[in-house]
């Protein structure tokens, strides 16, 4: 059915910007490892669903051992591998910790670049012996929650940055085409026009930011 075709593209490519790469062995498929990884995942939101903080994060030391390995199994291998080496690229003297001015710098290659204040909320649930060191364990269980409950309307405005080419704040039929294009869909010109009716609330032949994002929120 060509019925909600813009969403279901573009829930597709949100899916790709996240980056979850599941690593499997040869016996199963992505697909399969994605759906596991997910069911997992939707399962520790459940879990931790009173744990969570008003920034929509989780309150790491309200959990317990059993928690922390639940968190963790929502991370593929890839990723945890990424942020793994990520922490060994600053931990020296190879004795598995690193300190808090080290912190922001691992967390800036991995495109969080907290404010002071928030480094201190972040070091404050991270450090949990409080020694003001972080060692890896700690390190790789608050990864693991930033990932869980990552910032959705961050995938939502790379998504847009991606069809809006030109940079002017809207979508135009061309840029929705070239973008399909390059996604591997071959659509018709009657597709391409019925998926920007679907998304083109004020029928002014363009996609806005805030027409983009309302399509995608009811359905992300």
């Amino acid at each position: 059915s060509r019925e909600r075709m813009a969403k279901r593209i573009i829930k597709n490519h949100l899916e790709r910007l996240s980056s979850d790469t599941v690593r499997c062995n040869s016996m199963t498929s992505q697909s399969d490892c994605k759906r596991k990884l997910n069911k997992i995942r939707k399962h520790a939101k459940e879990h931790f669903q009173d744990f969570v903080n008003d920034d929509g994060f989780l309150e790491l030391s309200k959990l317990t051992t059993e928690d922390k390995h639940l968190l963790m199994s929502c991370v593929s291998a890839d990723q945890m591998d990424q942020f793994t080496e990520a922490f060994e690229t600053f931990d020296v003297d190879d004795d598995g910790s690193i300190s808090s001015k080290e912190l922001r710098v691992v967390l800036n290659s991995l495109g969080v670049e907290p404010t002071e204040d928030v480094l201190k909320e972040i070091l404050s649930e991270v450090d949990a012996d409080g020694n003001g060191m972080v060692d890896v364990h700690e390190f790789l269980v608050f990864m693991a929650s930033r990932t869980l409950y990552k910032d959705e309307d961050q995938n939502i405005r790379d998504a847009f940055k991606q069809f809006d080419k030109d940079g002017n704040g809207y979508i135009d039929r061309d840029e929705l085409r070239s973008l399909m294009i390059t996604l591997g869909e071959k659509l018709t010109d009657e597709e391409i026009d019925e998926m920007m009716q679907e998304a083109d609330f004020d029928r002014d032949g363009k996609i806005s930011y805030q027409e983009f994002y309302i399509m995608m929120k009811l359905t992300y």
